[in-house]
């Protein structure tokens, strides 16, 4: 996911966010914005479906972009880009094909 898309989805979260909580803590407030756009007083829908878009966009930043991480890394002064997959415990050790010692019986570097 990239910086532009997170810093909108955060914006848009917030936004969400805000909408939701005007709209649960100012339901009385006969002067309130939903009360000045909707006249019924059966507005949960809007609560609802403010609250619902908050939610989504929510599981949407937590779960996208959280698969693999990347990593540049320099080894032997020359720079790799490693993915490191989700799951992966510190200090567990991580098999570069190719750029390990050299393999058994003139076989490829490990």
């Amino acid at each position: 996911m990239t910086t532009r898309l997170r810093t909108g989805l955060y914006i848009l979260l917030a936004v969400l966010m805000l909408l939701t909580l005007n709209s649960i803590f100012n339901t009385g407030n006969p002067n309130s914005i939903f009360r000045i756009l909707i006249k019924s007083t059966a507005y949960d829908l809007v609560i609802t479906l403010s609250l619902a878009a908050t939610v989504f966009v929510l599981v949407v930043l937590l779960t996208l972009g959280r698969d693999n991480l990347t990593h540049l890394l320099t080894i032997n002064g020359e720079q790799v880009k490693v993915k490191i997959p989700m799951g992966i415990a510190d200090g567990t050790k991580i098999r570069l094909r190719g750029r390990g010692g050299p393999g058994a019986n003139g076989g490829p570097n490990g």
